[in-house]
C-alpha cells in the first residue's frame, strides 16, 4: 500500500493530465470529422500541453535558446513549462466540450 501511496504522490500530476488528455481525446473522437482544422489543432495542442506537463525538463531544454554567446544557454525554468503545459491542455480540452 506503501508503495501505491508513493506512486500516487510523486506522479499525481501525471496522472490528472493523462485523465484531461483522455476527455480531450474521447471528445475528438465523438465529434467526427477528424480532419476538421479547429478541431485537430485543439487536439494538437492538447496533446503539447501534456507532453509539456510529463517531460517538463526536457520540453525547457528543445525550447531554450542560446544567449549573446555560444557559451551562454538559457532555458525555461521547468516549473513554467509545466504550468503552461497544464493550462494550454485544460483550455484545449475546454474548448474541444465547447463545440
Amino acid at each position: 500500500m506503501e508503495t501505491i501511496k508513493g506512486i500516487l504522490r510523486q506522479y499525481w500530476l501525471h496522472l490528472g493530465a493523462l485523465a484531461v488528455l483522455i476527455c480531450a481525446g474521447l471528445r475528438y473522437w465523438r465529434l467526427g470529422n477528424y480532419l476538421e482544422i479547429n478541431r485537430l489543432r485543439l487536439m494538437i495542442f492538447a496533446f503539447a500541453g501534456f507532453v509539456a506537463v510529463v517531460a517538463s525538463d526536457e520540453f525547457s531544454d528543445w525550447t531554450g535558446h542560446y544567449g549573446f554567446t555560444r557559451a551562454q544557454w538559457f532555458a525555461t525554468p521547468s516549473c513554467h513549462v509545466r504550468i503552461v503545459g497544464a493550462m494550454t491542455l485544460v483550455y484545449s480540452t475546454v474548448a474541444l466540450f465547447s463545440q
